[in-house]
């Protein structure tokens, strides 16, 4: 495949997307707010150890913010965050500035137009699941009945201020059940409201639902099994569902929206010869962001701005190139072709190939895997993923070489002491 081949390939992909993007209903959009949500969550407690507390609080107990304020640099909100008065409670003179900056992940688009800064988002607290105590300490090793199993995020029947701190929904009155109680659960969903689990994972549960089954989800150590949850009376959650079967009388294309981070990439501007004479690249070689798009793609989704690369995406292919000859440790390529969305510029690949070695050249190596097997791992495209990538690494391996596993987060310990390959 040509160089502009290439490039023409990554265009069509990427008006693909954007057609695919249009018509996200507000339900999808609010499944979406709660992936990023969950994820923040796991992205703090990955920094802390812990969750953010439901409720911060000073020396003498006086509420001070919200554990949404806490997530604020994990859902892309740093210089909010950073702006906010932590020591100062969210109420204050000074804070009351950020009432109406609430970052749009904490609206769902269900919800009215109304006052600005009011959530629909919020954790249940009590006893037997999020704490309602001030500054609480609380990690995926206190939630026995399993990631999958708990519920993380709600969303609430009656909106209010994203940074206060003292309006969770109660254990007692979630569990009354969904679009009773004006203090409690709901939406404005038709026949259920969107939950978002501790392992990450954001289903639609029914309105009907049994306040039994609300119970057992809520709690973090109740004893409950996943079994037990899926014998459940009718009215049970539907953790299964699609969107699509949800809204069924709507016209939309379900997406499962991109939840991963990534870096903003910011383009190199234009410089002048004369001025820059010098010009160096890294020849690391990345290929992932072809594969990502296309996963992305074919899931109906339209890809973050960060994921789309595109050296890697031209990095994908092989091109063939020579090898290098004698002492040199590369070859280069170069080839100019016309840029195919501005006639009056061309563009100048530059290839490189390194020099080959045999398997039986290459020195000894000693592998040590860390791998994380928490809840949030198990989707295909994560842990079933790298087992399949680890397969295929052994394969590259020689018999001399060595490879050690240690888990962490769902369970923690070495699982393959230091082993040779043979």
């Amino acid at each position: 495949m040509t160089f502009s081949k290439v490039f023409q390939l990554s265009l069509f992909l990427l008006l693909m997307a954007v057609l695919l993007g249009c018509g996200k209903s507000a339900q999808v959009q609010c499944t979406n707010n709660l992936k990023l949500i969950g994820l923040a969550l796991h992205s703090y407690h990955d920094q802390y150890r812990c969750f953010p507390p439901a409720i911060t609080a000073d020396e003498n107990g006086k509420p001070l913010h919200s554990w949404r304020v806490l997530l604020l640099p994990y859902i892309e909100n740093r210089e909010l965050f950073e702006s906010i008065r932590l020591d100062e409670p969210w109420d204050s003179d000074y804070n009351k500035q950020f009432h109406d900056r609430m970052p749009s992940v904490y609206r769902c688009p269900s919800v009215p137009e109304g006052k600005t800064g009011m959530t629909g988002y919020s954790v249940v607290v009590g006893k037997e699941s999020y704490s309602n105590v001030p500054n609480a300490v609380q990690s995926f090793g206190m939630i026995m009945d399993g990631t999958s199993n708990t519920i993380a995020v709600v969303e609430r029947k009656t909106p209010v201020c994203w940074m206060d701190p003292t309006l969770e929904i109660t254990f007692g009155t979630a569990c009354m059940g969904i679009n009773v109680s004006a203090e409690g659960l709901g939406s404005n969903h038709k026949g259920g409201m969107n939950i978002c689990l501790f392992d990450g994972s954001v289903n639609f549960i029914s309105q009907t639902v049994d306040s039994g089954v609300l119970h057992a989800m809520f709690t973090w150590a109740g004893g409950e099994s996943a079994t037990s949850l899926d014998m459940a009376p009718m009215g049970m959650p539907q953790l299964a569902m699609n969107v699509s079967e949800s809204l069924a009388d709507e016209d939309f294309v379900p997406l499962d929206f991109n939840t991963e981070s990534y870096d903003h990439v910011v383009d190199n501007p234009f410089l002048e010869v004369k001025q820059n004479p010098l010009s160096t690249f890294s020849i690391d070689v990345d290929t992932a962001s072809y594969s990502n798009l296309r996963r992305l793609l074919n899931q109906g989704t339209l890809p973050p701005k960060g994921a789309v690369r595109i050296e890697e995406m031209v990095n994908y292919f092989d091109y063939n190139y020579e090898p290098p000859k004698d002492e040199h440790p590369f070859s280069a390529h170069v080839e100019i072709a016309p840029c195919p969305w501005e006639e009056k510029h061309q563009l100048a690949r530059v290839g490189l190939k390194g020099k080959v070695f045999e398997k039986t050249e290459r020195p000894t190596v000693n592998l040590v895997f860390l791998i994380d097997v928490s809840g949030s791992m198990q989707p295909p495209n994560k842990l079933p993923l790298l087992k399949s990538a680890m397969t295929m690494l052994v394969k590259e391996l020689q018999d001399r070489d060595r490879v050690a596993i240690v888990t962490y987060a769902g369970s923690s310990g070495l699982v393959l002491p230091s082993t040779t390959c043979d």
